[in-house]
């Protein structure tokens, strides 16, 4: 569940880029991934996986396969379908006033092949959103409209009132970006939910969900509401989004027990997704989860201007934190980027026929430390660095800010 280097530092332009004009002749393939692990069918596996016209060509024992580009991993690099992240913020202050980050600082960068704006924008400023994603360069970029007119601003964060949802000019927006939008987003928060009635917004994202079919992600934040109370208006298909928040409103309650309420939802489809944050990802909630068989959720990192630069950091960085908490690399890898991937209707899978988009990473072993939002800390002895993200077979230099920041 690694991802750092293509060939290695200095040699990485060369081998990446191109080793001396190999040229298409005979079996050489436009690129190819030599001797990497890669996640196949769900298992990593040294193998050459060989790249033509965007897409995966052959997969092949290690060393079998050449190419004009070439990365050799020596089995130190990893090979997983490209990462999407379900859960960011990308209209930046310069965009639309909001606190995003941009796209650029988000996506390939940071190994990240597809991502999801979670609610920056509503009906009001759509269009910010839409011109922020068309600067988006190759990856593909969606997002849950904002059932309040304006979205989520600075400026107007801590004001809770009713009526500020218009569903008839929502239905536009919907209409003229079918293509973009993929849910409805509302923060279940008492900063936010106006005090008079708290559940007002969930009733209209029900409402507007059952109205354009399209499905919810509700943010739970600090009561009220409490879990238990937003759960009941959660089908199939919608997400609760920061699932391992601080244990005063979680998947666990404060004796650490899995909710009856949440495994009710489990039960009927409803999906849990990290969006880890700077407030959102307690390493006692998600042990105690895990530990009682909570395993089934997307990975995501709640990244924007602050949670860039507190607890989240980097995608890579939230994958470490489950990594130091023993899931496995592989089941990481799935929630990571199959998963969340099969709701965008993305295809991102290692086999034959294939987009080629992968994220390239290594697992680094060291003296390393993780800390989750209540300044808990943790020692690891692997950290995951992203080294190269392939989108369509074009290769993308990725992991400066991880390694600036954790070395």
């Amino acid at each position: 569940m690694d991802r750092r280097k293509f060939v290695g530092s200095a040699a990485a332009g060369a081998a990446v880029m191109g080793l001396g004009a190999v040229g298409r002749a005979g079996n050489a393939h436009e690129l190819v991934l030599s001797d990497v692990m890669a996640l196949v069918d769900g298992k990593f596996a040294r193998r050459d996986v060989g790249v033509d016209n965007g897409v995966i060509s052959a997969i092949a024992e290690p060393g079998t396969l050449s190419g004009a580009r070439t990365t050799r991993g020596g089995g130190e690099l990893y090979a997983s379908p490209g990462w999407v992240d379900l859960h960011v913020h990308y209209v930046s202050w310069r965009e639309g006033k909001t606190a995003g980050s941009p796209i650029k600082r988000l996506g390939t960068k940071l190994g990240v092949t597809g991502m999801v704006d979670a609610g920056t924008t509503g009906v009001d400023n759509f269009n910010r959103l839409v011109k922020a994603a068309e600067g988006s360069d190759e990856v593909p970029c969606y997002a849950f409209i904002y059932i309040a007119r304006g979205g989520i601003k600075l400026t107007d964060f801590y004001m809770t009132r009713t009526g500020w949802d218009d569903i008839p000019a929502m239905e536009k927006v919907i209409e003229q970006n079918r293509d973009r939008i993929v849910g409805i987003k509302f923060r279940a928060d008492h900063q936010v939910t106006p005090r008079k009635d708290r559940l007002y917004y969930l009733r209209k994202c029900r409402e507007a969900g059952d109205r354009f079919g399209l499905p919810l992600m509700i943010h739970i934040g600090s009561p009220p509401p409490a879990l238990p109370e937003v759960l009941p208006y959660l089908k199939e298909g919608d997400f609760i989004t920061h699932c391992f928040r601080p244990i005063e409103n979680s998947v666990v309650g404060e004796d650490l027990k899995l909710l009856d309420a949440v495994k009710e939802a489990k039960a009927r489809g409803v999906r849990f997704d990290v969006g880890h944050g700077m407030g959102s990802f307690q390493f006692e909630a998600a042990e105690s989860a895990l530990d009682q068989g909570f395993d089934d959720f997307t990975i995501s990192s709640d990244l924007y201007i602050l949670t860039t630069r507190l607890y989240a950091r980097t995608f890579a960085n939230v994958l470490t934190q489950f990594l130091t908490l023993g899931v496995p690399l592989e089941d990481i890898m799935y929630k990571a980027s199959s998963k969340p991937a099969q709701f965008l209707g993305l295809e991102r899978e290692i086999k034959v026929g294939s987009e080629a988009t992968m994220t390239v990473f290594k697992v680094e072993t060291g003296d390393f430390v993780c800390e989750d939002v209540k300044r808990q800390k943790r020692k690891t002895d692997k950290r995951i660095f992203p080294e190269y993200t392939v989108m369509k077979g074009e290769v993308v230099n990725a992991g400066l800010f991880d390694r600036k920041i954790f070395g």
